[in-house]
């Protein structure tokens, strides 16, 4: 019982930093446009045709890093590649980017497959 309420804790303590740390970050600073990401493509479409390789073209088309997060600029995702119920891994906007820090730091998702974050 006690390791389940220090489990609950924990969570609520790591989310709660993780969501302030990226709002005292990002305050401040205009959102990325949408339009941005590549030329007339949404975040919700596919940003690469089907093939092995989809997942690093949209990593690199959006500079995105898949280990820890850039130190030496400070950099806050505001996107992320994630493939959500064995669907197509898409570069997703900023809704998406707080559900996957979530799946990474706090309770994995079984639904999610995250492949990186991205500026």
């Amino acid at each position: 019982m006690r390791t389940a309420l220090l489990r609950a804790l924990w969570s609520s303590v790591l989310t709660f930093a993780v969501v302030a740390s990226c709002a005292l970050v990002l305050r401040g600073q205009p959102a990325r446009p949408v339009a941005d990401l590549a030329p007339g493509q949404r975040t919700d479409a596919p940003a690469a045709p089907l093939g092995a390789d989809r997942v690093a073209r949209l990593l690199d088309a959006a500079d995105c890093w898949t280990d820890a997060a850039p130190a030496a600029s400070r950099t806050v995702p505001a996107h992320v590649v994630l493939q959500v119920d064995g669907g197509h891994p898409r570069l997703r906007g900023e809704p998406w980017v707080g559900r996957a820090l979530h799946h990474v730091f706090v309770k994995p998702n079984p639904a999610f497959r995250v492949y990186g974050f991205c500026p």
